[in-house]
């Protein structure tokens, strides 16, 4: 389950700016979570990236979850997963 507190972890997250995998802060933990969850969600719906990003969207919205961050929480999570 996303939480309000990984989203604003993840938008301060350093993997950002500078893609490094040996970044555990927290901010990077939040967007691998994030990515981990959105990348079982496209597995176990067979579904498109894009409309399970676009769902998770509506859905953390009020968290501050875009489509710009949970796309890049995928990316950390298929890049260094």
């Amino acid at each position: 389950m996303i939480t309000q507190e990984d989203v604003e972890l993840a938008r301060n997250a350093p993997w950002l700016d500078t893609p490094r995998v040996d970044d555990t802060s927290p901010e990077n933990s939040a967007l691998f979570t994030i990515g981990t969850i959105i990348e079982a969600k496209v597995r176990e719906a067979s579904r498109p990236l894009r409309d399970v990003i676009d769902e998770m969207v509506r859905r953390f919205s009020p968290w501050g979850l875009d489509s710009r961050l949970a796309e890049t929480a995928y990316r950390y999570v298929y890049c260094w997963g």
